[in-house]
């Protein structure tokens, strides 16, 4: 398994700086584009897309926090394709309640402002994802990727419905 983190010189952590991050992805598009390379041999354009191909899935994990967890998770040998223990119940209402507040959401400053706190939610479940990371607690680092990976989902859903407000207005 490619290790983003190494292709990308920065620090295999769930917190990445992500300057560093976006200007590495820019070096090395810049220095493996296929386009600088039409002048090589066929197997040297060939081992150069493919690069290309890493840098891409590259940016596009590490610059998501739900698709680094994983890979930081995929990193320690654990299959992340699988599905994970079930989330506690309490998780779970609390998912149902920020469904029910975005349905509700009748402005696009009540959208934002559910953003907001919403990203405050994912974070502090990316701090509890890296604490269990740096105990080894390879369980518990699961369940917090679950719980990533719903916010996620509700990050999706609630652009979604920016979108659509925007579009009326």
């Amino acid at each position: 398994m490619l290790n983003y983190f190494h292709l990308f010189n920065v620090p295999q952590s769930y917190f990445v700086d992500e300057v560093a991050l976006r200007q590495a992805y820019q070096r090395l598009q810049a220095q493996y584009h296929p386009d600088r390379h039409v002048r090589e041999s066929a197997q040297e354009q060939h081992r150069i897309l493919a690069l290309a191909a890493d840098i891409n899935a590259g940016w596009q994990c590490l610059s998501s926090p739900v698709a680094r967890a994983g890979h930081l998770l995929e990193l320690r040998g654990v299959d992340v394709s699988t599905p994970t223990m079930a989330l506690d119940e309490a998780f779970l209402e609390h998912q149902i309640a920020w469904r029910e507040r975005i349905e509700e959401a009748q402005s696009l400053a009540d959208l934002e402002a559910l953003r907001v706190l919403l990203l405050k939610e994912r974070d502090e479940e990316g701090q509890v994802f890296a604490a269990a990371l740096s105990r080894d607690d390879v369980q518990a680092a699961r369940r917090s990727h679950a719980a990533l990976q719903f916010f996620g989902r509700l990050l999706d859903e609630l652009r979604q419905h920016i979108d659509h407000l925007d579009a009326v207005f």
